[in-house]
């Protein structure tokens, strides 16, 4: 799956997302590399427009592969009550993965939406290139 399939998954999770009374909070990954795409000043880093944050949705930026380290997501997750998270984006072997294994710690279950992240390309133990 392509990253503007995905952009449009998460497009659709975020315009059914009000109707279910529950927050909805981004986390954007930022990269302080010299040459990465992932650096505040890159147009890599921007979130796509269809799931762009709405005004009012919290944003955590943060360096590192899960969303719990470094910043105030597990403060808000209690503040907020939330106690289940929903998960997608970029990269599913990455942050969303770690992210969801930490959702453990502040006991916070995840579901990660299999259609809304998607993996780097890598050929698997068959051979197969995915």
């Amino acid at each position: 799956m392509d990253i503007a399939t995905i952009a449009t998954v998460l497009a659709a999770l975020l315009a059914a997302w009000p109707q279910t009374q529950r927050p909805f909070i981004h986390v954007q990954h930022i990269l302080r590399e010299p040459h990465s795409p992932l650096r505040p000043d890159r147009t890599g880093n921007a979130f796509k427009p269809d799931a762009a944050p709405r005004p009012g949705e919290p944003i955590f930026r943060n360096a590192v592969n899960g969303a719990f380290i470094g910043t105030a997501l597990e403060t808000c997750c209690r503040a907020q009550q939330i106690d289940t998270a929903v998960l997608g984006g970029l990269t599913t072997d990455h942050g969303v993965s770690t992210t969801t294994r930490m959702a453990v710690t502040p006991r916070v279950p995840a579901t990660v939406v299999s259609d809304a992240t998607v993996p780097f390309e890598r050929t698997g133990p068959d051979g197969e290139h995915q």
